[in-house]
């Protein structure tokens, strides 16, 4: 299973990293780079966030990629918030779009809802920094927080 996730916290990074329950699932997160700059604590536990990141991202089945400020707006921003593609290896169940709010979440199947959210996520994708480059920048954000 492939899960493709446009935005990532310190819960999904912790599952993340336990595979999430499923040994063979992908994680694809893409992040705005405003997720590195925002403070949610003092220094150095923002900064022991991005290095738990950094460390996550290097795992086979983790591909963590950062879109830069510069990437400028994309159709992710009109977002109700984050969202997960499921898409089932050999096509043996249809593509499912989970996308969570405040108050719940929605289970997207129809394959329209899916496509646009397909769609979404290409145009997020092809801003983002490759993953070298955003371990680089975590780097040197969290470096700069301590």
């Amino acid at each position: 299973m492939n899960a493709h996730r446009y935005g990532l916290d310190r819960a999904t990074a912790s599952r993340a990293s336990r595979s999430s329950g499923a040994a063979d699932a992908r994680h694809h997160p893409l992040r705005s780079s405003t997720f590195c700059l925002r403070r949610l604590s003092c220094g150095e536990v923002d900064a022991e966030q991005l290095q738990h990141l950094i460390r996550v991202s290097r795992q086979p089945n983790v591909s963590l990629r950062v879109i830069p400020l510069a990437g400028g707006l994309h159709r992710g921003n009109m977002t109700s918030g984050t969202f997960t593609i499921l898409e089932f290896e050999g096509g043996a169940e249809p593509s499912i779009v989970y996308s969570d709010s405040l108050t719940g979440a929605l289970y997207l199947d129809k394959p329209a809802e899916v496509a646009t959210y397909g769609e979404a996520w290409d145009i997020m994708e092809n801003p983002a920094l490759t993953e070298a480059q955003s371990r680089k920048l975590m780097a040197s954000i969290a470096e700069e927080l301590t």
